[in-house]
């Protein structure tokens, strides 16, 4: 299929769970991309399988809370690919409860990190790769938040840090709009590095389960055809919304 068919994608956070699904899909449907990471095996990974499927795609070893980092990112879609069409701002950390809990406990440190990697990192990223797709006559940001941001959740930080991305994105498209699209993923809980610590408590396992009316957790794949079809021209009168796939779990 060819859905992105001479589309440049950046996907962040590609070095694993969520952000190599999204890889090898928007490979599969013709685009170019680069692949970020912090984590430079992980990367190497996401960019052998997509080379296997065929894809063109260059390798990034990117921090998105370093404002040069993101801003080599782009430079780097641009110079080897020409454009930049579609950022999918995925990168992000969750400490879990452990380290983010209530105020009153957090940590200061643990705070000022989480926004750093999962608000100012998809700013900075968005900032870098807003004028690159303005240059290529135009585009599509498509933002990870998480149901957290809307239904609440036991990490102060990481759900402040994801319900402020939604009002960053519509923040930016309806400064930048008509020529460069911005949307928002809510996902729930899939099964991805970050959760599998708390995915092994069997109790913690089957509530989610149960809260999900599909009777199930997510899987990245699950995922990745919506961020498919927000970077599409399928999606050209879409901006501005906020796209929950939980599994039904926010529906009770």
């Amino acid at each position: 299929m060819s859905r992105l068919a001479g589309k440049v994608a950046i996907v962040t956070g590609a070095g694993s769970g969520q952000g190599r699904a999204a890889a090898l899909a928007f490979v599969a449907e013709g685009a170019a991309i680069v692949a970020c990471d912090v984590d430079g095996e992980g990367v190497q990974e996401t960019i052998r399988r997509c080379r296997e499927a065929g894809g063109a795609v260059i390798p990034s070893v990117t921090d998105v809370s370093d404002a040069a980092q993101a801003r080599e990112a782009v430079a780097l879609a641009e110079g080897e690919f020409g454009s930049v069409h579609i950022l999918y701002n995925n990168a992000g950390i969750n400490p879990g409860r452990s380290g983010d809990g209530g105020v009153v406990d957090l940590d200061l440190a643990i705070w000022e990190r989480v926004l750093a990697v999962d608000l100012t990192g998809v700013m900075l990223m968005c900032r870098a790769a807003i004028p690159a797709m303005r240059r290529s006559g135009g585009g599509s940001v498509v933002n990870v938040s998480s149901v957290s941001a809307l239904i609440g959740g036991a990490g102060s930080a990481y759900t402040a840090a994801k319900g402020a991305v939604i009002a960053l994105t519509k923040a930016i498209a309806t400064t930048y709009g008509p020529e460069v699209r911005a949307n928002v993923l809510c996902p729930g809980a899939v099964r991805t590095p970050m959760i599998d610590r708390t995915l092994a408590d069997p109790a913690v396992r089957a509530r989610w389960e149960t809260r999900a009316l599909v009777g199930r957790i997510g899987e990245p794949e699950d995922i990745a055809p919506l961020a498919i079809y927000l970077g599409s021209d399928e999606s050209a009168f879409v901006t501005g919304a906020v796209f929950v796939i939980d599994g039904g779990h926010s529906a009770h």
